[in-house]
């Protein structure tokens, strides 16, 4: 999973493409098999992603 974590925001707008959204923290958390603090990393990057979006 580390490769995942080379560039975040890519992975995040890859992830918001395919319809993951920050809330789904548990469900990214339990299929990629991320810690605690990647769950927290892409979920605010999603987040980020949203706002983005909503502006």
């Amino acid at each position: 999973m580390k490769n995942l974590f080379t560039d975040l925001d890519s992975c995040a707008w890859s992830l918001y493409d395919g319809g993951w959204r920050s809330t789904d923290r548990e469900q990214l958390q339990a299929d990629y098999s991320l810690t605690d603090a990647e769950a927290d990393a892409l979920t605010d990057a999603l987040r980020e992603c949203e706002r983005t979006l909503q502006n």
